[in-house]
Order: structure tokens, then sequence, then C-alpha cells
């Protein structure tokens, strides 16, 4: 027999390339909203899937149904406010409505949707082009619990107030938690600003949800997408797992190699930096860690074609079992943040 056939390997799945088999995607949940939220109950549990935390301690959930779309939220101050924007890609709003002394004068993408909740007090508005509605007050289900999460509160949105209809094919989303004052914590995603944002904020971070089918649906939290990039900028972002140049090796590797991973920018894009972002699924256990961040710094220039880029590299060591890794980058510029990383379901090819 060949000895090759007893080495263990980690097989490496990256930002240009698709191996091993994918597991089935993301199906409906329908949440019991009720103030507990019961393990599993919006989904997959890992990190940036169905749900997420905050820089400041707090976690959301997220999951969906043909009818409603459910939120859930912890350890937040039930009598401060949560607040919801959401777009399906039609005619709405970059304008945001003032909350608690928060508001935006540039949203991240054409809203038709906010939705403002806490302990005694929900609302809604809508906007089909113009400026919001009047608040719909009341008419969505919430419920809390102090005791469970702690402070848990859970929120079921009608589809047909969102869009007027049934489930849109895909959305767009951010949230925020808020002090009566207008102070922002529990922001997702995490990277838009917090403490005092005032009245005329700019957020450019969002969730972008590009499949809500049962069965296909993106899970909530695993694609962040900036409006700040533009399509120059991701013309030169660059990753090949073919070329050592950016991977210094291609395919399954042995166990504890060491490898060296680049990333290209277009040097007018003015980059600040990169990370790279991945997830370990045990081929033993069948359980998936991460994310693991590793800073990237930036390495050298190159010209390619009389075109100048900046190139970022990292040094990592792969697991010392055998491991499906799963990476994607992370591109920083300023408070613009975008991921690049293959087409998957979520950040590491839908584990769950």
């Amino acid at each position: 027999m060949s000895r090759f056939l007893k080495t263990p390997y980690v097989c490496l799945i990256g930002a240009a390339m698709l191996a091993c088999a994918l597991p089935a995607a993301a199906q409906w949940r329908t949440a019991t909203v009720d103030g507990t939220i019961a393990s599993g109950e919006y989904g997959n549990t890992a990190n940036g899937t169905n749900q997420i935390g905050t820089n400041t301690s707090q976690t959301w959930y997220m999951t969906w149904d043909a009818t409603n779309l459910y939120v859930g939220i912890t350890n937040a101050n039930l009598s401060e406010a949560a607040v919801i924007y959401i777009g399906t890609g039609g005619s709405g709003t970059t304008a945001g409505v003032n909350y608690d002394g928060t508001s935006f004068s540039s949203l991240p993408f054409a809203a038709q949707f906010v939705t403002y909740f806490k302990n005694g007090y929900n609302e809604y508005r809508t906007s089909s082009g113009g400026s919001w509605s009047g608040a719909n007050s009341n008419q969505e289900t919430y419920a809390s619990n102090a005791s469970s999460g702690p402070n848990t509160r859970e929120i079921a949105i009608p589809w047909h107030a969102v869009t007027g209809g049934g489930i849109p094919s895909q959305f767009n989303f951010f949230g925020y938690l808020t002090s009566s004052g207008g102070y922002v914590y529990g922001q997702v995603p995490n990277d838009n600003p917090g403490a005092t944002i005032g009245t005329s904020a700019q957020y450019t971070q969002y969730y972008a949800v590009t499949n809500t089918g049962n069965g296909t649906s993106t899970l909530p939290f695993s694609n962040e997408q900036p409006s700040g990039f533009d399509a120059s900028d991701k013309g030169g972002f660059y990753h090949n797992t073919f070329d050592p140049f950016y991977r210094s090796s291609e395919g399954a590797v042995p166990e504890q190699t060491q490898m060296t991973m680049r990333f290209r920018t277009l040097h007018s894009s003015g980059i600040w930096g990169l990370t790279l972002r991945a997830y370990l699924f045990d081929t033993a256990s069948g359980n998936t860690t991460g994310p693991v961040d590793t800073n990237m710094p930036f390495d050298q220039n190159i010209t390619i074609g009389g075109t100048e880029y900046d190139v970022w590299k990292a040094e990592v060591t792969m697991p010392s079992s055998p491991t499906i890794y799963y990476y994607k980058f992370k591109v920083n510029r300023q408070n613009t943040n975008g991921w690049y990383s293959d087409d998957y379901v979520d950040d590491y090819v839908n584990e769950n």
C-alpha cells in the first residue's frame, strides 16, 4: 500500500478554489417568539452564521420562514431600543429615521423598511422611494425575558410589512441598539461605528442575504458587504489558490505545514490592511471552530501591465490533525470593510 495513503492531510478551501464535498444549505426555521432562545432555535450556532456576537457583548440571532423574519438579541437593556434597516433591492430611501437621537444622512443601501423595538413599544415604517411612512405601532409580535439570556428580546417581522407581499428573494440589513440619549452599541456589522453617532451618521457596512430560499438560504450574518468599494477597487482584489506566489501550496497539504498566503489590491485604492479569516472543520468529530483571524501586513509593491498593486502576506501553520481549512480575506480601508471569498453559502461552506 502506498505510504501516501497513510499520511494525514489538511484540505484548504479558499477564495478561488472549491474542493471537497459541500453540505446542504441553510433551511427555513420558525422561531418561537417567547423571550427565550433555545439552542439551535435560530439555526446554525457558529458565530457569523445565524448568530453573531458584538464588540459590546450582545448576541444577535436571525432566521426566517415564508411568513416572518425572526430576530433575537441577548444581553442588552430591554428598555433600550433595537433598530433594523432592511432593503430588498427595490426603490427605497437612503435617509434614516431619527430614533432616540440617532439617524443617518446616508444609508449603505436603499431601504424599504425600518423597525424600532423595545419593551412596551415597537413600530415599523416603510418607503417606496420617497420619505418614510408614518409609524405602524405595535403590529409586530414581540416578547422579552430579563432572566433568560440574560435580557433576551425576540421579534417576528411579517414579510408583508417589509415587501407589501411575500418573502423577498434577497435582502440587505444592518442593526444597532441605542440608549434613550442616542448612545449606540451592539451594532451589526461590528465594523459600523458605535457610541454617539448623532443624526447625520453614514454607515457603510451591512449584511447581504443573496438567497432566502428554503434549503439554499444565505446565512444572515455570513456575508458582510461594504458600500464604499467601487468597481475598480473590487477589480483589483486578487488571490489565486493555484499560484504559489499567492498560496505556497495548492490542494491538500500535510499536517502542520507552514503556508504563505498573499492577497493583492490596487495601490490607488488606498487599502489600510488585510485580515485572513479561517474556519477549521475537524473531519473526525464533524465540528467547526473559528473564526481564527490572522493579520496580513504589507509585503511589497508589484507592477503588472503598468498598474501598481499592493501585496499583503500572512504566514500560517496548518492544524495538527486532518482538517478542512476554509479561508477568506477581509479588506479594510478606514471605515469600509469587505470580504473576498468564494461564493459560499456562508463563511465556511455551510458546515452545520
